[in-house]
């Protein structure tokens, strides 16, 4: 037996015996624990633990153990610090499902996060250091997220998976353990591992045993993990890493072992997305008549970005949303879930879309502010990003809005001038015009600001009058019009129809008249 040999046998007896020691250790609480009580209350009521619903977040840092007993919540650390003495575990999800963990520093236990028999829960963002045997450990749990989370200065491993199926461990930093190795895959299945960096590790950076079908990348162009003690060299891209041309992918896979391989090893280590979206068109404020189409404009003006199609738990979405007493109401027009979206620094994007509020009309809940969908809204370009259990949470990226009104199409409206010749030469102040609208609508509605003559023309805001000009029965507003202004206004001698537009209440209006135009 060769060197070699011998000492790849004693690293699996020790990693085995290591493995042997933390399951059978009888964890050692510390001196208090907060519960969240199977009924959602916290026990003791003066944690600083603030409560909304299925969200608790914290309010300070907490220097005891947190034991969930309740699923379908989430525990935001809002950034504040768990911190521990040394021993037991930090937060402990022992039977829990559906179960969000983010933004807390995790300091100084025995185990970071502890998941036993547990399914679909996501540990995200969150800091784990100083940790004497797992930073975070499942055992039977399937179906879980472990993603953008700091994982340093452990003593034995990063991340150990026993018995646990099909979890997602991705954009982790999984560095520095002391004794061990940054993840441990034992007797699992169909777990995917990608774009977290692996960076020095002491034993190894990855160990598996009993286990299949572990992927370790995301396919190419995507990629896989990074790799510390790897190669760096990068001289052919493609597919088979065959043709000509750098791509940030080394050209040989990093291997694990003779059944465990990262197919697509990254150059550099990965930092996920920094992009930064704004919307161009349309211009913030701009009014538009529906139906309509619109072509929308965004650009990165942040690092390069890219959203991958298929994926709807990391997405760009653009949708428009309304004012309600209950809360915002959106229509979503676009989505990189469904089409993906790649942008490099400074690059545009442009989407077309046809909006007709019409098609929305019937779906309005209660409640809502106004004539929604028409009226004032607000086009969103949001991060979204998945927290399970229905919720979702703005992404990174958050997200940029502008303001615009929707109008429907312009109601017919009969105009009456007066005089109906206009000589240019008269030194008269006004000219009179009387507006009336169809059944339905209310001359009072109408806004005085937004009157003008043939787009150009604003009509005084006083005098003004509601009436009824020619008798029959329907009443009609009265406005004025500077005379000097409306002459500059009309090119023309002879016959010339004019027109007024305007809005009321979401809606817009417009009718013309033609005149007679002499010149003294």
């Amino acid at each position: 037996m060769n060197r070699q040999t011998v000492s790849g046998t004693i690293l699996i007896l020790l990693l085995i015996s290591m493995l042997t020691l933390t399951i059978n250790i009888q964890q050692v609480k510390a001196t208090g624990t907060i519960y969240i009580r199977p009924d959602g209350s916290v026990d003791p009521p003066t944690a600083p633990i603030e409560q909304d619903g299925p969200i608790y977040t914290f309010t300070d840092n907490i220097y005891e153990s947190i034991a969930v007993e309740r699923d379908n919540v989430i525990i935001d650390g809002d950034g504040y610090s768990l911190q521990g003495t040394g021993s037991g575990c930090g937060l402990d999800l022992s039977n829990r499902n559906n179960v969000t963990i983010k933004k807390i520093h995790i300091n100084s236990f025995d185990y970071g996060i502890r998941l036993h028999s547990s399914s679909r829960n996501n540990i995200a963002e969150n800091e784990i250091t100083n940790i004497n045997h797992y930073g975070v450990e499942l055992h039977y749990s399937d179906g879980n997220n472990i993603t953008d989370n700091n994982i340093a200065s452990v003593y034995y491993f990063g991340i150990g998976l026993h018995y646990s199926d099909d979890n997602i461990i991705a954009d982790n930093d999984l560095m520095d353990t002391i004794n061990g190795t940054s993840i441990l895959v034992g007797n699992s299945r169909c777990d995917k591992i990608y774009h977290n960096n692996f960076i020095n590790n002491s034993i190894r950076q990855a160990y598996v045993y009993s286990s299949y079908k572990i992927v370790w990348d995301d396919g190419y162009p995507s990629g896989g993990n990074y790799w510390s003690d790897h190669v760096t060299v990068d001289d052919y891209s493609g597919v088979y890493q065959d043709e000509p041309g750098s791509d940030g992918i080394v050209d040989e896979p990093y291997i694990i072992d003779t059944n465990n391989r990262d197919g697509y090893p990254l150059m550099s280590p990965w930092t996920g997305i920094s992009g930064n979206l704004q919307i161009l068109e349309p211009l913030n404020g701009q009014v538009i008549v529906g139906p309509a189409t619109i072509t929308f404009v965004i650009e990165n003006t942040g690092e390069d970005v890219e959203f991958l199609e298929g994926d709807p738990t990391n997405r760009i979405d653009l949708e428009i949303e309304y004012s309600s007493n209950g809360g915002g109401w959106g229509i979503m027009f676009w989505s990189t879930s469904y089409y993906g979206l790649a942008l490099s620094s400074g690059e545009k994007y442009e989407q077309t879309v046809v909006y007709d509020p019409s098609k929305y009309e019937k779906s309005v809940p209660r409640g809502f502010i106004g004539e929604a969908p028409y009226g004032e809204g607000t086009i969103r370009l949001v991060h979204w990003e998945s927290l399970e259990l229905g919720y979702w949470d703005i992404g990174e990226f958050g997200k940029t809005e502008i303001q615009v009104t929707f109008l429907q199409p312009a109601i017919a409206a009969s105009i009456d001038f007066e005089p109906e010749t206009l000589n240019l030469k008269s030194r008269g102040r006004w000219i009179t015009v009387y507006i009336e609208l169809p059944e339905g609508c209310n001359a009072n509605d109408i806004e005085i600001s937004t009157v003008k003559l043939n787009g150009e023309v604003q009509a005084e805001l006083h005098p003004t009058k509601i009436g009824d000009y020619d008798n029959d029965g329907i009443s009609d507003l009265m406005v004025k019009f500077g005379r000097a202004n409306v002459v500059r206004s009309i090119l023309r001698t002879g016959e010339d129809t004019l027109t007024i537009t305007g809005t009321l209440i979401g809606k817009s209006f417009e009718g013309s008249e033609a005149i007679r135009v002499v010149h003294g």
